[in-house]
């Protein structure tokens, strides 16, 4: 039985009050550098040794994967310009940030032929100055402390203890696709290629446990 209400409606409940928003600027917090140059060596070498480390690792796994997977890590106790170690035209992405023990580790993809990105910056980092007579690329180079290449852990976002080792354990994964207008299903061949590397490995994947967001770039899938 419909129950007839008289509808409530609230006046002169609201009061205007003077406000302003200050801004406040956000300091980062970077290693200072001495030896810029000696810092400079050393992230190109261990950048190079990166770079062909994957290499050889597509090789002896015969996995066709066209890029790089880097970890770069900050100085304990002070942060990483994660922002600039991201270059969407290039290709570069920045898949995950995580801060172990203190040190913020980010791990980045680099797409097949565009290594030069960070070998630029490094070289300018140790070669050229601003204005201010700081090293160029300071914020981005300086505040990287090593590079290496990412393995599992580096795409583990979860707590480190709950790495399988010995035993399987069911874990999902998330697949990242660019979104082109000439695809109509840009997923496929990232799916595709997935289950091609999980048949190679012997991983075993529940095709029907998967979620597919389609006005993103991601997919989950349940291993």
């Amino acid at each position: 039985m419909a129950v007839d209400k008289r509808d409530i409606f609230l006046d002169n409940i609201t009061e205007r009050m003077p406000y302003k928003s200050s801004s406040h600027p956000v300091s980062k917090k970077y290693p200072t550098r001495s030896n810029y140059v000696g810092h400079a060596r050393q992230l190109s070498r261990e950048y190079e040794k990166t770079i062909q480390q994957s290499l050889t690792q597509k090789q002896v796994a015969a996995i066709k994967m066209k890029g790089t997977y880097a970890e770069f890590s900050g100085a304990d106790g002070f942060e990483l310009a994660t922002k600039s170690l991201e270059n969407r035209p290039s290709g570069i992405r920045l898949l995950n940030i995580r801060n172990v023990n203190g040190v913020i580790k980010a791990t980045v993809y680099i797409p097949e032929g565009k290594e030069d990105f960070f070998r630029k910056r490094i070289e300018a980092y140790s070669s050229e100055k601003t204005k201010k007579g700081l090293p160029k690329n300071n914020d981005l180079v300086g505040s990287i402390e090593s590079v290496k290449l990412a393995l599992l852990d580096s795409f583990w976002t979860d707590q480190r203890s709950t790495i399988p080792e010995d035993h399987p354990v069911n874990c999902e994964v998330w697949l990242r696709y660019e979104i082109k207008r000439s695809d109509a299903e840009p997923w496929v061949s990232v799916e595709n290629e997935f289950h091609n590397v999980c048949d190679q490995l012997q991983v075993t994947v529940d095709k029907d446990k998967r979620i597919l967001f389609s006005r993103t770039d991601c997919k989950a899938y349940f291993c």
